[in-house]
């Protein structure tokens, strides 16, 4: 299911040989004909396509984000090319298809994949001299690397929720699955909350089919608010059953955990919500590029409810800025110019990103810590609530 592992391994900072590379497909998103005798620039995808974390949305927004490129001329003439590789889900398929991209097909650079296996393709990468260019951030590894550069890290977006939810809200449930993950991030995003906001937290285990006993204690604690840290397919079933419970909490949703059966539910009950949209500046920008490429690339799924799949969406979208910028082909340099860049534009996607510093020393890959404030409405959409991102600070 998409977001589950990747949902879960962000919250904390099989034997394949020869499989993963040679079931990979590549793909050259291209629309019109600028550029089209030129050397393609060329970068690399690692998704999983097969396996129990399959997310081939990914593949398919990193594609239409190439042909958005390419429509417009390409970079200095020359078209973007994604090849992309199957991890199958595990970090050795991820290190083979990093072999693959970066020593075999001579990729640029890595772009969009959701972090998930990042200890398995990051050696190869820094082997390479290269980096990657808008990786979700799944895995505690690739929060400490610099070679990782991230758009809006998963975690920060239960950081910024917090500060987004009513002024009147006086006590907040946190539900979380019973994993120790969940419980630290918890106790990290509670210290977000407004000065004198009660809380407290019901833990449900990720086995749970039946929910009523986890909704009695949302409503018997009189919740103004409720903050899920959960996989979407214990969320949605659980929501449907507080509400048969008549409870009235603002369910308080990061953009990580959104996908379209939340959607569904939280519009046909008339749920109150708040969505903190990590790429809230994005949502009408990248549903006008899907319905514009999709169907002139070979992969499908791209939606505008995925946070990973933005990432990769932007991740193609800022290469000519990349690659302009700095003046090169070269990764080496590319990254150096990066690093020194106090306010690299983001496309309205998000704000501008300063990659000099960042505000954990710890977790050096987290630069952005921001988000848009949204709401479900009844019709199914997510629909910004403000234009101005909310912005987190860290915390001790």
């Amino acid at each position: 299911m998409r977001n589950t592992k990747a949902w879960m391994v962000g919250l904390i900072a099989l034997s394949c040989f020869g499989a993963a590379c040679s079931s990979s497909s590549k793909t050259n998103a291209t629309t019109g004909t600028s550029g089209s005798n030129a050397t393609p620039i060329r970068v690399g995808m690692i998704e999983a396509l097969t396996g129990p974390n399959q997310q081939v949305g990914l593949v398919a927004s990193g594609q239409i984000g190439a042909a958005a490129v390419n429509a417009s001329g390409g970079i200095n003439g020359h078209r973007v090319q994604i090849d992309f590789c199957d991890d199958q889900s595990t970090s050795q398929g991820a290190a083979l298809c990093a072999q693959q991209l970066l020593v075999q097909d001579k990729d640029l650079l890595l772009i969009g994949s959701d972090g998930v296996e990042a200890p398995g393709y990051l050696p190869v990468v820094e082997a390479n001299h290269t980096f990657s260019w808008g990786d979700s951030g799944a895995a505690p590894q690739a929060l400490t690397s610099p070679l990782v550069y991230m758009f809006t890290p998963n975690l920060s977006s239960f950081w910024v929720l917090p500060k987004q939810l009513s002024p009147t809200t006086k006590k907040v449930m946190f539900l979380l699955l019973d994993y120790p993950a969940a419980i630290q991030s918890y106790q990290q995003g509670a210290k977000y909350l407004a000065p004198g906001t009660a809380y407290d937290k019901v833990v449900v285990p990720p086995t749970a089919t039946t929910f009523d006993s986890y909704c009695l204690q949302i409503k018997q604690y009189n919740a103004d608010a409720v903050i899920p840290e959960m996989s979407p397919g214990v969320l949605a079933p659980l929501m449907v059953t507080c509400h048969n419970y008549d409870i009235h909490a603002t369910w308080a949703l990061s953009s990580i955990i959104v996908n379209q059966a939340i959607v569904d539910e939280v519009a046909k009950y008339n749920l109150p919500n708040v969505v903190n949209m990590s790429f809230g500046g994005g949502i009408s920008k990248f549903g006008a590029d899907i319905a514009k490429y999709a169907s002139q690339v070979s992969q499908t799924g791209a939606n505008t409810l995925q946070d990973g799949d933005y990432s990769a969406w932007l991740a193609a979208k800022t290469l000519p800025s990349l690659i302009k910028g700095a003046k090169s082909m070269d990764p080496q340099v590319i990254k150096a110019w990066l690093d020194q860049q106090t306010a690299f534009d983001m496309l309205g996607v998000i704000p501008p990103i300063d990659w000099t510093k960042s505000p954990d020393p710890q977790l050096r890959a987290l630069k952005n810590l921001s988000g848009y404030p949204a709401r479900i409405d009844s019709s199914g959409k997510v629909v910004l609530t403000s234009q101005t991102p909310t912005t987190a600070t860290v915390l001790p």
